[in-house]
Parts: C-alpha cells; sequence; structure tokens
C-alpha cells in the first residue's frame, strides 16, 4: 500500500472510464434501452436524455421520467441487475467493443511506479457496471484503490469530495483539491474539476474537441494520451 500522509506533493490522480481510458462502441446506450424495455416494455425510451458525461443514477432518473415509470427509486434496484447483465453480454459476445485508447496502460503504468501518486476513479458508472468494464478490458482494480461512482452523489461535481474520503479512509492521506487531477473527456469532466479547484487534463477521445475541452477550461487538452512521457512530464510537474 502506498502511504502518502503529510507529503505536499502527494497527488490523486482520477480517471473517467467511457471515452477516456475506453470505449464500448455504443454498449452502454443500447444496454440500457434493453434493460429498460425488458422490465417496462416498449414505452421505456431515450429520446432527448442527455447521456454523454453524465451519472448513470441521473441518466436513470431522466429516462425514467420520460418513459413514466412509477416508483424510480424502488425500480432502479431492477434496473441496475438488468443492466449488468445486458451490458455484461454485449462485451463478452463481442470482444472487438470495448477497445481501449492509445497511451492509457502505459500511462497508467508509469503513474503506478511514482512514489507521490495515487491513482483511482471518478466516473458516472454505477459500481457494478465499471467493475465489470475493467475487469473485461484486463485492468486490475487494485490499481485504482480510490473510487467515487455514479452512485455515490447527485452531482459529477460532487462526487471529488467522495474521492478525498476515500483516500483517506484508504491510506490515512489528506490532500487538498488543488492536489487532484481528473482525466476526463466531457466538458462534463473539466467543469467537476474546475468547481472543486482541481486540475484537469481533457482527452478528445470521446465525443468533443481538444477544442471543445479548453474552451470549457481543461489545464490542458490533448488529441489522445499517446505521447505518454509529455503527458506524464507535465502531470507530475
Amino acid at each position: 500500500m502506498k502511504t502518502k500522509s503529510n507529503n505536499p506533493t502527494a497527488m490523486l490522480v482520477l480517471w473517467d472510464i467511457d471515452g477516456t481510458l475506453m470505449t464500448t462502441s455504443g454498449a452502454g446506450s443500447a444496454a440500457f434501452l434493453e434493460a429498460g424495455r425488458e422490465l417496462f416494455g416498449e414505452r421505456f425510451r431515450l429520446d432527448g436524455v442527455d447521456q454523454l458525461g453524465r451519472l448513470d443514477s441521473v441518466i436513470w432518473r431522466d429516462a425514467a421520467k420520460v418513459s413514466r415509470v412509477e416508483d424510480p427509486d424502488e425500480s432502479e434496484i431492477k434496473f441496475r441487475a438488468v443492466y449488468l447483465n445486458c451490458y455484461k453480454y454485449r462485451l463478452v459476445s463481442e470482444p472487438a467493443a470495448c477497445v481501449l485508447f492509445p497511451g492509457v496502460v502505459d500511462l497508467i503504468d508509469r503513474l503506478e511506479k511514482q512514489d507521490h501518486v495515487i491513482q483511482g476513479l471518478l466516473t458516472g458508472n454505477y459500481p457494478e457496471i465499471g467493475r465489470m468494464k475493467l475487469e473485461i478490458a484486463g485492468f486490475d482494480l487494485r490499481l485504482f484503490p480510490v473510487r467515487a461512482w455514479g452512485s455515490d452523489a447527485r452531482t459529477r461535481p460532487d462526487l471529488v469530495p467522495v474521492a478525498l474520503s476515500r483516500l483517506r479512509e484508504f491510506n490515512g492521506t489528506v490532500l487538498d483539491s488543488k492536489q487532484v487531477l481528473i482525466i476526463g473527456d466531457t466538458p462534463r469532466d473539466v467543469n467537476c474539476a474546475r468547481e472543486n479547484g482541481c486540475r484537469s487534463l481533457g482527452v478528445a477521445t470521446g465525443k468533443f474537441s481538444r477544442q471543445a475541452l479548453e474552451e470549457a477550461g481543461a489545464d490542458i487538452a490533448v488529441d489522445d494520451l499517446a505521447d505518454v512521457e509529455a503527458i506524464l512530464d507535465w502531470i507530475i510537474h
């Protein structure tokens, strides 16, 4: 276990998953819709429901509203179980749907070797969905001991305090938000960092361009993470 308590150079790097670490080629939206229709019939729909960079729990509430699902809080429990099964089936039966982006594995490995860096997840995914995707993609979840999931807060910015609390629980480290870096592919990731006083690295491997991420206020934005050496140098300095 890495111990970073009382280290002024300590850093927490929080990764988004979809569009940042990997793509599942639309399998998530398809599985979400499939699960909803399995439970609620053809009236379940995602028309007009914004999904990019949002929390699964928020997407669920919006979808439940437009689909006239009664008792959405109670129904969400059943929905999550079916959603996981639908999503997992798609990724297992179509392995090519799950693709890691350039530089991701090398950068995570290089950061893991930095004594003052701890890596974690800050993602809109339900925990069971995020863990499933990472395991199918071949990641050792121990690389990300600090995890803030999409069901842990009502908004994405509220996940940063969750992550900092879990860091304290993990090894006793207390960090200021200025010692946190959020890596993501949407303006919502950038805004999450900005609202909490964190640094942000925007990666244009999702649906948004580098220019859009820069305009959203990213401290730095790149097309992808392929230039591992340069990006690592920016992160740790």
